[in-house]
């Protein structure tokens, strides 16, 4: 004899809420980055700056440009070393000022935006002719960090536009340190989008026209 049509349906429902329940959370900041092998180089830099990844996302929806580890060579080239490793050895016996630049800068790459997650596809499709914005991320008490996008549009075709980047860490104030920043166009992306327990990661790889990352003394 054939189930009542409701008896099916009831079926059909406890079947899905039972492979939705079977779904594990999404993993913490810290748990996604230590196992992404594109980030080991990220996950060395933030562990040797005391950078509590999951902490520093605790607290509501962000958006992470995390570094690979080609792109973290590309930070070091640009302050003359080799590699990123011998920039997270470097910052082993660096002044504190400088930790607090790196930190900050570092942090940048945490990006709070209230309106909500910069996925790719905003990134990519989201350019007008003024657009322009920045935002603070307040690590630990202190706002002397920024994370920047700037949409250059009006160029005759959407192809013609670009965006620009810019992450920056300062420990103004301090007479002996200026600050740490990087500007670029167009950031190229490993992987976008990547899920974790308060937001999105993109693992960037670089970018079309790579910018110069400063340290002033």
């Amino acid at each position: 004899m054939q189930k009542p049509t409701w008896r099916l349906a009831l079926v059909g429902l406890v079947a899905i809420a039972l492979a939705a329940c079977s779904q594990p959370p999404p993993p913490t900041l810290s748990e996604l980055a230590g196992d992404t092998a594109a980030l080991s180089s990220f996950v060395a830099l933030v562990t040797e700056l005391g950078i509590d990844l999951d902490a520093a996302t605790n607290d509501g929806q962000y958006t992470v440009f995390a570094p690979s580890n080609d792109l973290l060579d590309k930070y070091a080239n640009t302050f003359g070393l080799i590699d990123a490793a011998e920039l997270i050895t470097s910052l082993k016996a660096a002044p504190a000022t400088l930790r607090t630049a790196a930190i900050r800068f570092v942090a940048a790459h945490i990006v709070d935006y209230q309106p909500g997650l910069l996925t790719k596809d905003f990134i990519t499709n989201a350019i007008t002719d003024t657009d322009e914005w920045r935002t603070f991320y307040c690590y630990q008490g202190d706002c002397n960090g920024e994370f920047g996008l700037y949409w250059y549009g009006g160029y005759g075709t959407p192809a013609d536009a670009y965006h620009e980047f810019t992450f920056y860490g300062g420990a103004q104030g301090v007479a002996d340190i200026g600050w740490v920043e990087i500007v670029f166009n167009e950031p190229v992306f490993v992987a976008a989008d990547i899920e974790f327990s308060n937001g999105i990661v993109h693992v960037m790889n670089g970018a079309t026209d790579f910018g110069a990352l400063y340290y002033l003394d």
